[in-house]
């Protein structure tokens, strides 16, 4: 019974022993073909320190540090590698590489063996060992456990990958000195040179990092010269001190040319390296130096700073993204083209649109450009024009070619003020304080008192670029592109011939300047108050492009206004675009007629004008209604006026203006004596009536103000 009972024991266990030797086969078959295989390594595991950022054809254009635990800044192929280098290494690390499976029994052998009879602890580490100890990050768990496992992979690797991918893994992620992982980034940082490069002595050097990455420069001189025995080398004492000497304190590896700064961190912050984007790189390099040209040739003006933006029209893709100019701005890490600044006249085309749209002006419409003063809540708000002229009767197409002022204002009062905004809202414009609006914009909206981004700016502008559909700006090829209609394209039309319309343009900008292109294109400058932001956006059939310039800081420029500082770098920049291609101008919607007009008088040249259909005046003929409704100009009804302590009251004097020379002014119902169509009052405290009446007695016009 008891040897039966022992063969049954010994039966179980043996069934067992099958059993696990069973499980464990199983487990390493699973783990062999579970095991990346190379490509996955390379194309997976292995990862810069640097992020990347390609333009639209996988060149790189920026590398940003996104890694901080370690620094690679490159992977290196085994042929562009010393093969010298290479022989020591093996034979430094692992002699038997090329014969043993991962394991090698001999070193295994002889390193228990010294350790049993010398008590001295020897490395038998083979590079497939050292290779999983990083590729699994076991550097930190119990040594005996560490072992196992590297042992365990050791073996699957030399099954799964050729011994040439086992090494070129190894040496693209072996720990060098400090955070410097690879070859490649040990030969660029600490010896300023490709690996396929590397002396004999530098490679004994690195040799000796890599058994001993955090050693100082004298142990590394011993470690060296050791190394030095062992490979049976005959490198001079002092050359190695030489060269060890010479070792930088902090390694520096040289980057290439960053196309694309401080978006390229954003997007590297949100999106997985590599990141390809919509930017096509030779537009940008040629983007960047124009604009580098005219800030530096602008500087003495100071101005310090431009943003840039490209947009293809077809696809809303982002072929070129300016931040700033670089070294020669006052704020390299701003993003100009994100960055929000008073729009000045550039919003004026969507002004006109909305009216166009809405049927209640067309291009032939005549607006007055005479003084205007528009009083509301004691506050007299009283536009200029640019040039400080006044031009009379124009029409809407000379008012928006020529960027004039006032018309803009009257024009802002026809369309309303809130209706205004809301057509802004629809094209992507963020209006602060929408709620109030009338208040805190009012009439100004009209001259571009809103905030504005150059990215908003362009997007709207590819808007009227493509007919009124609106399409999104894409900057990464990941993004969805969108489509919809937001403006009407017989309007869009007519607003595309005027910006287009170098005629209606010469009587703020002259027949030649830098927005008249040789080939189609479409343009609007704007220049913010005290010329502190000029802007000029534009397109032809194939790209919208804007530019800003000014200053981060808020100063002034001196004497840059959007024709001659943003509108330069716009017009270069355009004719690189199209030097190969050309632009062609939009084909006339239906709906649009162009009928030949007559002024009457003739304050502008006969022409051909576009209508939308049902628009269109009924002759040739555009009557000019020059009979002015007598009226008090200034100061408007309700307006505050405050005495200047510094002046002696008799010396203030209040200057009234009216538009007609027949009229009599009356002061708190006491006759003022006139200069033509200007009367000077002398001031007193309190509440004040002005009324303008005809010989008859007659009231004409009445305006109430108060002096405090």
């Amino acid at each position: 019974m008891e040897r039966r009972a022992g063969r049954l024991k010994r039966g179980k266990l043996i069934w067992v022993f099958c059993v696990a030797l069973l499980f464990l086969l199983l487990l390493f078959v699973r783990s062999l073909l579970t095991f990346p295989d190379y490509n996955k390594f390379r194309y997976g595991y292995f990862r810069l320190s640097d992020g990347v950022v390609l333009d639209r054809n996988l060149y790189p254009l920026s590398f940003v540090r996104t890694d901080f635990n370690l620094r690679r800044a490159g992977y290196v192929r085994l042929r562009e590698v010393n093969s010298r280098f290479l022989n020591l290494l093996i034979r430094s690390e692992d002699k038997r590489f090329y014969s043993h499976g991962g394991i090698d029994v001999v070193s295994v052998i002889s390193s228990l063996r010294d350790f049993v009879l010398r008590g001295r602890m020897r490395g038998a580490s083979t590079i497939n060992m050292q290779f999983v100890r990083n590729y699994y990050g076991l550097g930190q768990e119990n040594v005996v456990l560490r072992k196992i496992k590297e042992i365990y992979y050791a073996v699957i690797i030399d099954l799964r990958w050729s011994k040439s991918e086992i090494l070129e893994a190894y040496i693209n992620t072996v720990p060098v000195k400090g955070e410097i992982s690879g070859i490649y980034t040990a030969a660029w940082g600490l010896f300023g040179k490709s690996p396929e490069y590397l002396t004999e002595t530098e490679s004994l050097i690195l040799l000796s990092l890599i058994k001993r990455p955090s050693v100082s420069r004298e142990e590394l001189v011993k470690a060296a010269l050791r190394n030095n025995g062992n490979l049976g080398l005959n490198i001079s004492e002092n050359e190695i001190e030489k060269i060890i000497s010479k070792l930088p304190e902090r390694y520096y590896i040289p980057k290439p040319a960053d196309y694309l700064p401080v978006l390229s961190e954003r997007l590297l912050r949100n999106h997985k390296s590599p990141v390809v984007t919509t930017i096509d790189k030779e537009i940008q390099k040629t983007a960047l130096e124009i604009t580098r040209s005219f800030v530096s040739v602008l500087k003495g003006k100071n101005l310090n700073d431009a943003a840039l933006l490209v947009a293809e029209n077809r696809t809303g893709e982002i072929l070129a993204y300016i931040p700033n100019s670089f070294e020669l701005s006052s704020g390299k890490y701003v993003d100009g083209v994100k960055a929000k600044r008073q729009a000045g006249s550039t919003l004026k085309p969507f002004l006109y649109e909305y009216l166009l749209e809405q049927r209640l002006l067309t291009a032939a419409s005549i607006i007055e450009d005479f003084p205007l003063f528009i009083g509301k809540k004691g506050v007299v708000y009283s536009p200029q024009n640019y040039d400080r002229t006044y031009k009379g009767y124009v029409s809407v197409r000379t008012a928006l070619a020529s960027s004039l002022n006032i018309p803009a204002v009257k024009s802002i009062m026809i369309a309303g003020v809130e209706n205004y905004t809301g057509h802004l809202k629809g094209l992507g414009f963020q209006p602060e304080k929408s709620d109030e609006i009338e208040d805190y914009y009012g009439e100004s909206l009209a001259l571009g008192s809103l905030d504005v981004s150059l990215f908003e700016l362009v997007r709207a502008y590819m808007i009227l670029a493509n007919g009124g559909l609106y399409k999104n700006l894409r900057i990464s090829k990941k993004e969805m592109a969108e489509e919809k209609r937001v403006l009407d394209e017989k309007a869009v039309y007519i607003i595309q011939s005027i910006l287009s319309d170098r005629d209606a343009r010469s009587l703020t900008f002259d027949l030649e300047n830098t927005l008249s292109t040789p080939f189609y294109s479409a343009v609007k400058t704007g220049t913010s108050k005290d010329m502190r932001d000029n802007w000029c956006v534009g397109f032809s059939s194939e790209y919208t492009v804007g530019v800003w310039t000014g200053n981060f800081s808020g100063e002034p420029m001196h004497n840059v206004s959007g024709s001659h500082g943003a509108s330069q770098i716009w017009f270069a920049l355009m004719k690189e675009l199209h030097k190969k291609t050309g632009s062609k101008p939009p084909l006339t919607p239906y709906g649009v007629i162009k009928k030949r007009i007559v002024f009457k008088p003739a304050y502008e040249p006969v022409r051909d004008e576009y209508f939308i259909e049902g628009t269109e005046p009924s002759g040739d003929e555009i009557p000019v209604d020059t009979g002015n409704i007598p009226r008090i100009i200034y100061p408007p009804d309700g307006t505050v006026i405050a005495l200047d302590p510094a002046i002696p009251v008799s010396q203030q004097l209040l200057y009234v203006y009216t538009n007609c020379r027949d009229c009599i002014l009356l002061s708190n119902s006491r006759k003022v004596e006139s200069h033509d169509t200007v009367y000077m009052l002398g001031i007193e405290k309190g509440r004040h009536t002005l009324e303008l009446i005809d010989a008859s007695g007659h009231i004409l016009d009445s305006s109430n103000y108060e002096v405090r």
